[in-house]
């Protein structure tokens, strides 16, 4: 081997490829007739020139963006060297990862003024310090009187010496972008709001934001529209526009649906996995950058016994007649419930359950589900919820409120009989709920009994009630 002080016979140079940038042509004006062209848009077009820069300095490199470089080995000496090798890795604080050139071949000699270069291309995924590791090694052949090894003597002929060397380059690797989420659950499905923020001090061109759904769900995108005049052949448009540009520090928010692939695969409540975003940008003269975020997380929401889904509900209903509230409800527990259907109180109530006040629905095994239908009764104009109802399950004892339903729109009949109709219902529903061995109680009094049996007391469960569609909610 020769000494490592000894001068090399080969140089290394190491430049990043990128791509140039368009000069800009400075105006200074103190009048509008300074420039010929009128306008900022003019004189916007009229500072760019059409000259192309080279880069000066190694510039930015951002995560997600891919790094290239291009690596030479000169022969400057006046002699031939044999079996040259370049080789580059790049090396991160984790990580060491070879980079290698497809088309790169060894050369079996190199002659005085020739050279040997490779490019090589990486996809940064880290931030932080890199440093890119170049190697570069070959054999100089030469008669043994001029052995570089001091102290030996070299036999008579020619003495092959394999030498090598290294150069390192060190860059940072900054942030792109600033990613911030939000996840909302409301009925099965999950809402994730994502706010992302240009952090570069170039603006860049967002080519695509998607969301990879996880598997128990698929991702539906909230953030294009289709033209109600049917002028775009169905196609959908972004809400943003045709250039979705950011500025520096500038920053857009995008919304994504996730619903689940099976809406009675219990998993799907203590999940927390929902996906990944998937955001790829442009920038300068089209610069490639892509960043996947690690995987979002949603908080669950609280356990529940029982879920009822409301499937059609009234928008508008007339004071002192009936009504329909159609429901849905499924036991999410491991066993069987027998429930009942409680009316609690019927005192300043504006819309009472028509007929009795206790309704024995049977028993409703575990993870499955039944339909309802509430009969109602509004006494009371204006906008109201429906509350003072509950399920009890008679083979626990516990109670369940039911949150308040949709609200209902009650509307007079005749104003003036108003007052007369809503007391007379109140009236006879005091009077029906009594057990014909009892004397018949005030509207105001406790709650109703039905039988003859009062009303069990029981511990009270929360319970989550989510409407199922929009219609007529």
């Amino acid at each position: 081997m020769a000494d490592p002080k000894e001068p090399h016979l080969l140089s290394l140079k190491v430049m990043r490829l990128t791509k140039p940038s368009l000069v800009r042509n400075n105006f200074i004006s103190c009048e509008p007739s300074d420039i010929a062209l009128s306008g900022q848009e003019a004189a916007n077009d009229v500072s760019v020139s059409r000259v192309a820069s080279l880069p000066q300095s190694f510039g930015s490199i951002f995560l997600g963006e891919t790094f290239t470089s291009y690596v030479i080995a000169h022969n400057g000496s006046k002699e031939a060297v044999q079996n040259v090798q370049v080789k580059s890795e790049l090396q991160t604080a984790s990580q060491r990862v070879p980079l290698m050139d497809p088309e790169f071949k060894p050369r079996d000699t190199l002659s005085p003024g020739e050279s040997v270069d490779s490019v090589v291309a990486h996809e940064v995924k880290e931030i932080g310090v890199h440093i890119l590791v170049c190697t570069v090694a070959y054999t100089h052949t030469h008669s043994a009187g001029r052995s570089a090894t001091p102290g030996q003597n070299a036999p008579e002929g020619v003495v092959e010496d394999r030498k090598f060397f290294r150069k390192f380059f060190k860059f940072s690797v900054n942030k792109p972008l600033d990613v911030k989420t939000k996840a909302y659950n409301l009925k099965n499905d999950i809402y994730l709001e994502a706010q992302i923020q240009n952090i570069m001090p170039i603006p860049m061109f967002l080519h695509s934001v998607t969301l990879q759904a996880a598997a128990f769900y698929n991702a539906t995108d909230l953030n294009d529209f289709k033209s109600a005049d049917g002028k775009d052949d169905g196609a959908p448009k972004s809400i943003f526009g045709e250039l979705t540009y950011l500025n520096p520090q500038d920053s857009r928010q995008y919304l994504y649906r996730l619903s689940p692939k099976d809406a009675n695969d219990a998993a799907i409540r203590t999940n927390m996995q929902i996906g990944k975003l998937d955001v790829s940008w442009r920038t300068n003269l089209g610069e490639q950058g892509r960043l996947q975020t690690s995987p979002l997380s949603r908080k669950p929401p609280p356990p529940r016994d029982i879920e009822v889904t409301v499937i059609a509900a009234p928008a508008e209903v007339r004071c002192g007649q009936g009504f329909t509230m159609s429901l849905r409800v499924k036991n999410w527990t491991a066993a069987t419930m027998e429930l009942s259907l409680l009316e609690e109180q019927v005192k300043a109530e504006p819309i009472l359950l028509d007929g009795l006040s206790s309704v024995n629905l049977g028993a409703l095994e575990a993870g499955a589900a039944t339909d309802l239908s509430l009969d109602l009764i509004a006494v009371s104009t204006g906008v109201h919820f429906v509350s003072g109802v509950s399920l009890r399950d008679k083979v626990t004892g516990k109670t369940h409120p039911l949150l308040p339903l949709p609200s209902c729109f009650v509307i007079a009949v005749d104003q003036g009989a108003e007052l007369g109709n809503a007391l007379g219902v109140i009236e006879e529903l005091a009077s029906f709920q009594q057990p014909a061995s009892s004397p018949a109680k005030s509207s105001a009094g406790p709650a109703a009994e039905t039988a003859g049996t009062p009303a069990p007391a029981a511990a009270n469960a929360d319970i989550l009630l989510t409407p199922a569609s929009d219609t007529d909610a």
